[in-house]
Formats: C-alpha cells, sequence, structure tokens
C-alpha cells in the first residue's frame, strides 16, 4: 500500500483554511483513517476541525492549530502514514536599535534584529532577514 496523495505541510494566515489530503493508491476496500496531531489522537471540532471524505479540513486557524498532523490509513492489517505541519504566516516586525558595539576600540559590530510573528517564526512563515 502506498500513498496517492499524502499531506503536505501547510503554510497559512490566520483564520483562513488549511486542508490536508491522505489517499491510497488503487484501495477500492474500506479503509480506516486516522489522524493525530503531535502524536496524539486528534479532536475533531464541529464546523472547525472536520474530517470529510479522504481530507482533513481546519477552518480558522490560529496559533493552537499549529503542529504535526499524522494521516495513518489502516487497510485491513496494513498501516501506513505520512506527517505534515501547518504553519501560520507571519509578518517581520520592525528592526530593533542598533546594538551597543562589540569593542571599545578596533574593528567592533553592531547588530539590529528583528522578529517574525509567523508560528513557528523561521524563513517559511516569514521572508527577509532576522539580523543585520
Amino acid at each position: 500500500m502506498a500513498f496517492l496523495k499524502p499531506p503536505r505541510d501547510k503554510y497559512v494566515k490566520a483564520g483562513q483554511t488549511a486542508v490536508f489530503p491522505c489517499k491510497a493508491i488503487n484501495h477500492s476496500s474500506v479503509t480506516n483513517i486516522t489522524w493525530l496531531k503531535d502524536g496524539k489522537p486528534l479532536r475533531l471540532e464541529r464546523n472547525r476541525i472536520i474530517q470529510r471524505r479522504q481530507r482533513l479540513v481546519v477552518r480558522r486557524s490560529s496559533k493552537s492549530d499549529t503542529g504535526v498532523y499524522t494521516c495513518r490509513i489502516t487497510v485491513e492489517d496494513e498501516t501506513i502514514q505520512a506527517k505534515a505541519r501547518l504553519m501560520l504566516k507571519g509578518r517581520m516586525l520592525p528592526w530593533s536599535t542598533w546594538s551597543s558595539c562589540s569593542a571599545s576600540c578596533g574593528s567592533g559590530r553592531m547588530t539590529k534584529s528583528r522578529t517574525c510573528t509567523g508560528v513557528p517564526p523561521n524563513r517559511k512563515t516569514c521572508h527577509g532577514k532576522f539580523v543585520i
């Protein structure tokens, strides 16, 4: 058994919908699809986090929805699983002020930084430099 459509990482803005497919190749027999979030059984929420056909739909995504989702398909005695992350897109906050110089004389260094509001804060959820 193998995946036809495994779930893939999703990057959405807060409030948007994320859809994770979970479909096996050519299995006409009844399949059992279960979802985990961060390794624990996923609690579905009426009209917000739902399993429809061979997809998981997360509506009105928020920080509490971010994490690793695992799709587990079982057919008879065979099981396959695939993982995908849900991340929230963010934006870069304004630059900080310049830091103090790292040396009192000579070739010291000054830096400034900024923060990404994405979850998790990284180059996939925010674009641009973090430190200059």
